[in-house]
């Protein structure tokens, strides 16, 4: 069994689990999960181990009359079932402590136990010296990686490759059958293509030495496919890793090291609730459970609680003082809490047990640039490729933190020795290939700003983008007072699956826009195969500019409630009616997150409810923030968490409100927002709320409403019902006014304003019209039709300025859409706009260019422009 825990899993354990999760919960299902459970987020606390079925082929061969007493007690034992042991011998305890991960009982520090279970123990906890005088040269494989591996946790990498070596030589020459030697060959020959830098000669035949282990050994041997499970993840297949380690727990539900990589990988897709469930798992296994330490450490480290994971794994310590992975998340943790001296103390006590070993700066340079923290994570990430430099993983991370920081020359550079080193992980190989796709881009720059895309369609957006950036730039610095130190570069991916690998190294995962610090990677506002479809980019790329900025200011240190909520609040465009619902929702029922859990919302959201309540409340409590204390306050608070100020600590100090202060306080000033938008709680919901749940006929239902409405004649769901049935018969005269009602008793919900914009044209009341559809205009993020309609208004009234501002905002929804450029090129002659006109008009040249018309427009502008020589090859593009 590989003790090596970190090393070989922490960089298979990707987001890429997010997909295949579900493999995860068909491992529940043997624990007696309903559906509903399985799609819960938290795992019920009754499913134990000692309940889970074994495989049936297993449980039928344990209680078959034919099956010896001696055959039976080995089988229990290995297939974790040992609580049906009776009377264990000394042997048999040394057994089962180890599968416990009870690596200081009594058994394993016999002299009468087995050579191999004693030295495993030992490695386990950090004495590689210990196992290298316990164990000789017996020629099995099993002892050969043994010492191999404590060769190379003592610095001896040579020693251990030239140990290995030898057994890869000894394979050739011998046939074996036996599952345990074909596994322990397998991990040896794993062993030596990492320290050898060589796994492509190596894979295949791993591979085939596990398969071979349980189709020609024996089908019932877990430990080989824990060790596919426990490859398939370091090359960072999670979905075939999943499987084969879900496999093994069907064949020994106790298998600690199973529910450590399950818990490993779903932690790092996020999904920490599963991730509990395996540390849970772990504790019902052995209460002391090492592994449950160690994943914990990871899962607070990746929810950014440093501190947190310096307490539970310094309690671990007290325990196993030497333990290799507990001392390499001590540095980690260390390192991110910013605390230099004892970051400096930890990485010391490393080295003094493991000299020259990568695993320390490795994890911390890792963890360090998930909290953007590049600079400082790309010289631990150098140091650990140093320390080893045949081992894949720093190469790989120190890639894709070159990919995140935007110096892609870089990026490729090391990513192409990472994939030399091993050319079977995923997520390598996918940002190696992204990257030689980066360095092919188009740019264009402003002031502050490198717009980079593939050559083709999408140049109309970044021409786009290039026009309208610096004022993104100016209201955004202005309102934070900060300017970012660097140029900040957006990167336009072709689709939504480019879009994914440049995020996350994997393209599984699907959003719009993410900020990686310097650089913001957006996928294109289109429609086809493999796009998102229309959103309004420029929100999109306000959005995450402002993450850009905060981070820069505050040197990534901002809590993540705080910068969501900045980047929300500087969003153009109000609150959307859904997020006012919510918010009202939470406020009413008494749901609102408190000050100290918010944070965890985002990342450990308890129901599909969680994180976008977590959007909504925190831009609502910054909101509440400003209202309050001033938009000073906002700056100050941003400067305290740059010089490391804790979250609760700078609100108290910004405000002078404690914690239960402020939130009291907020959410009296959220009641009042509440009624502002009409949500509040009325007289008469409960009748309403009767409406929604009983099967009414028609009918009945209108004459429900009528009399509701004479007892509550201004409730605004009331005068909603009254005006659509007034609009579905036909009946504007009487639909108007009750529009008009429902618009001043809920001013934020958009159907208001579809109807006012509707019935304000058929009335002739276009200012009435014109304002609803400027509403509408502010808070729709998927199409253009508002601002088309606004735009046309305006032009047919000659004021060619707000028609300009209005179809441009048309194409921040949909800059792809032909007839919105041709109509933008119009407004923008009329306007005497003539480079906007320029630009809608070569934009038209790359959408349609077969069209001759565009290139004679394109050409006769030019004209215009006093631009001869370009107008006349404009006009040659024409014939």
């Amino acid at each position: 069994m590989n003790t090596d825990l970190t090393r070989t899993s922490v960089r298979g354990a990707c987001m890429a689990v997010m997909v295949c999760i579900g493999m995860f919960d068909a491992h529940m299902a043997m624990a007696d999960m309903t559906a509903a459970e399985s799609q819960a987020t938290s795992q019920p606390a009754d499913i134990d181990p000692q309940a889970m079925q074994l495989a049936g082929l297993v449980r039928r061969i344990l209680d078959d009359p034919l099956t010896d007493d001696a055959q039976r007690r080995r089988m229990l034992v290995f297939h974790g079932a040992w609580d049906e042991l009776t009377d264990p011998t000394p042997a048999e305890q040394a057994r089962i402590a180890w599968q416990r991960y009870d690596v200081t009982h009594a058994s394993l520090e016999s002299p009468d136990t087995d050579l191999l279970a004693r030295a495993r123990a030992l490695l386990f906890k950090g004495e590689p010296a210990a196992v290298l005088a316990l164990l000789v040269d017996d020629g099995s494989f099993e002892s050969a990686s043994l010492r191999a591996q404590a060769l190379d946790w003592s610095g001896q990498r040579g020693e251990a490759a030239q140990l290995l070596a030898a057994v890869r030589d000894g394979l050739a020459q011998q046939t074996i059958a036996d599952a345990p030697r074909l596994t322990a060959a397998a991990e040896a020959l794993a062993l030596l293509a990492q320290l050898e830098g060589a796994p492509a000669s190596h894979y295949h035949v791993i591979m085939r030495l596990l398969s071979k282990a349980r189709t020609d050994g024996d089908p019932l041997y877990w430990p080989a496919l824990l060790a596919e499970g426990r490859l398939l993840m370091e090359k960072d297949n999670a979905a075939e890793a999943i499987k084969a380690l879900v496999e093994t727990l069907k064949l020994n539900p106790r298998c600690g090291e199973a529910w450590y990589l399950l818990g490993l990988a779903a932690a790092h897709g996020f999904n920490f609730a599963k991730a509990q469930f395996s540390v849970d798992q772990l504790r019902k296994i052995n209460p002391a459970h090492p592994l449950a330490w160690i994943l914990e450490g990871h899962m607070l480290l990746l929810q950014k609680d440093p501190h947190g994971a310096i307490e539970v794994v310094e309690q671990a310590l007290e325990r196993l003082p030497r333990q290799r992975d507990l001392l390499a998340l001590h540095v980690a943790a260390r390192v991110l809490s910013y605390d230099e001296a004892a970051a400096g103390e930890a990485i010391d006590r490393f080295n003094a047990y493991y000299p020259n070993d990568a695993l320390a700066h490795h994890l911390a340079g890792r963890y360090l640039g998930a909290a953007r923290q590049y600079d400082d994570g790309r010289a631990m990430l150098i140091e650990a490729a140093a320390r080893q430099p045949n081992w894949a993983a720093p190469h790989i991370d120190l890639g894709l933190l070159l990919m995140q920081f935007g110096d892609e020359p870089a990026a490729r550079v090391v990513l192409k020795r990472a994939v030399a080193l091993d050319p079977f992980h995923r997520g390598a190989s996918n940002q190696l290939k992204l990257v030689d796709q980066l360095l092919t881009f188009a740019e264009l720059r402003s002031a502050h700003f490198v717009v980079r895309y593939k050559p083709g369609v999408d140049e109309v957006l970044a021409r786009d983008m290039v026009a309208q950036l610096e004022s993104i730039y100016e209201q955004v610095t202005s309102a934070l007072q900060h300017q970012p130190h660097r140029t900040t570069i957006i990167e336009i991916m072709p689709d939504a699956q480019s879009f994914a690998v440049r995020i996350t190294g994997l393209p599984e995962i699907w959003t719009i826009g993410a900020c990686m610090g310097d650089v913001i990677a957006i996928t294109p506002p289109r429609g086809g195969p493999g796009q998102h479809g229309p959103f309004d980019w420029y929100r999109v790329i306000q959005h995450e500019y402002v993450h850009t900025v905060t981070l820069d200011q505050t040197r990534n240190r901002i809590p993540h409630w705080l910068t969501e909520a900045c980047a929300v609040w500087q969003e153009p465009g109000g609150r959307d009616y859904t997020m006012a619902r919510l918010l009202a929702d939470a406020l009413n029922r008494g749901a609102l997150f408190k000050l100290n859990e918010i944070n965890w919302a985002f990342v450990r959201p308890r129901n599909s409810g969680d994180r976008p309540l977590a959007y909504a409340q925190a831009h609502w409590m910054l909101e509440y923030i400003v209202d309050v204390f001033g938009h000073g306050v906002v700056v100050d608070m941003l400067a305290q968490f740059r010089d490391g100020t804790q979250d609760v600590d700078a609100i108290e100090t910004a405000t002078g409100q404690t914690a239960e202060q402020f939130m009291d306080a907020f959410k009296q000033w959220g009641r009042s927002q509440v009624r502002s938008w009409g949500l509040q709680p009325r007289r008469g919901d409960k009748i309403l709320r009767r409406l929604d749940g009983d099967a009414i006929s028609p009918g009945d239902l209108a004459k429900i409403i009528k009399q509701a409405a004479q007892a509550y004649p201004e409730h605004p769901d009331l005068l909603k019902l009254r005006a659509i049935a007034a609009l579905h018969n036909g009946d504007d005269e009487q639909a108007w006014p009750l529009v008009q009602r429902y618009a001043d008793a809920r001013p934020i919900d958009p159907w208001a304003d579809c109807a006012l914009a509707k019935l304000g044209v058929r009335f002739d009341q276009h200012a009435i019209a014109i304002r609803a559809l400027e509403q509408l205009d502010q808070t729709e993020q998927q199409t253009g039709q508002w601002s088309k309609q606004l735009a046309t208004i305006y032009q047919e009234q000659k004021r060619f300025d707000h028609a300009l501002r209005a179809v441009h905002r048309a194409l921040h929804r949909e800059p792809y859409d032909a007839a919105y450029r041709e109509l933008a090129a119009t407004i923008a002659m009329q306007a005497g706009d003539l480079v906007a006109a320029l630009r809608h008009l070569v934009a038209m040249t790359v959408l349609e260019p077969d069209r001759p018309i565009h290139h004679v427009r394109h050409a006769a502008i030019l004209w215009r422009m006093d631009r001869v020589d370009e107008a006349h090859e404009a006009a040659l593009k024409a014939r």
